[in-house]
């Protein structure tokens, strides 16, 4: 009997632990490739914001975009609690001028759409949020880069 109720036990922490694990947060690759699309690369940012990954997210944007992203009152690098259901569009051709893009070859812009949880309530209103990310690069053999970001 006991080495059934040992069985039995045993059993249960394994469930236990795998529930656990099937909950925990989605961790970032470490990094994404250099020929990763528009929309991988747009993924790969939100989920590094909704894992509090703010290294990860960085290495996804323009130095200059970085700076502002980063000085803003309501910066995503500290202001999200969760970015969740996320949905990442197909990559929009682009002229490569403004928002960010100027001096770039080529330009996208990437709709999203996601529910957003914030710290602090400044710029934007927490729950369904459809943004847009604009990137750009300047060859094929470059990594999109996020340059800009807005109202989807």
């Amino acid at each position: 009997m006991r080495s059934v109720v040992g069985v039995v036990v045993s059993l249960a922490a394994t469930v236990s632990i795998s529930a656990c694990n099937a909950t925990a947060p989605e961790t970032v690759p470490s990094s994404v490739p250099r020929d990763a699309s528009p929309t991988t690369v747009v993924h790969a940012f939100l989920d590094a914001l909704n894992a509090h990954d703010v290294e990860a997210a960085k290495r996804l944007l323009s130095p200059e975009f970085e700076q502002r992203y980063e000085s803003s009152a309501d910066s995503w690098f500290t202001n999200i609690v969760s970015i969740t259901n996320i949905e990442v569009g197909d990559p929009l051709p682009q002229v490569p001028e403004g928002n960010g893009m100027s001096g770039y070859q080529q330009g996208v812009q990437v709709l999203t759409q996601f529910d957003l949880e914030q710290r602090t309530v400044v710029s934007m209103h927490n729950g369904a949020t459809s943004w847009g990310y604009m990137l750009a690069r300047e060859s094929d053999g470059d990594p999109w880069l996020i340059v800009s970001q807005g109202m989807g």
